[in-house]
């Protein structure tokens, strides 16, 4: 499973709301996968399996395959024809969150094995910095002291 380096922090602190109900039901779907099986994990700095059922993707430029109306092969192929308004600043938080949880971006972890290494480096700084500017934050819906015990059941 792919995921962006800030959905690692994200995820935990998901409470069945956000930004569409399609978003919501694919986004408890990723997190049950996380939660029951042993699949590895590939932190990214670009988009992943949850940014597949994000409402705030808009439509590219159409390839042939899309302007026939023809359905993507995968959710991957979808997210791929499409872009985030925001996706400058979220690849750039996400590079940096890597860099500071000692991760490299493209490697595939076992669970626990990024649950190690994504706890011995996560510090309340780190945190600020990835999630000091989110809204879900600003809303009061997370803390860093509440991520730490989240992410250790998700996780």
């Amino acid at each position: 499973m792919e995921l962006r380096a800030h959905h690692l922090l994200c995820i935990p602190m998901y409470q069945g709301h956000g930004y569409s109900e399609e978003f919501c039901a694919h986004m408890t779907e990723v997190i049950e996968r996380i939660k029951t099986t042993e699949e590895e994990i590939r932190p990214l700095a670009s988009p992943d399996e949850v940014c597949t059922h994000c409402p705030n993707l808009e439509p590219a430029v159409p390839k042939e395959k899309g302007s026939r109306g023809e359905k993507p092969e995968s959710d991957m192929e979808f997210l791929f024809n499409r872009y985030c308004e925001h996706e400058h600043r979220t690849s750039k938080k996400d590079a940096d969150l890597i860099e500071r949880l000692g991760l490299c971006c493209g490697k595939t972890y076992s669970r626990s094995e990024l649950k190690e290494i994504v706890l011995s480096h996560m510090t309340e700084e780190v945190f600020d910095a990835s999630c000091g500017k989110c809204d879900w934050r600003k809303q009061g819906l997370c803390s860093f002291v509440l991520w730490q015990k989240k992410f250790r059941e998700c996780f």
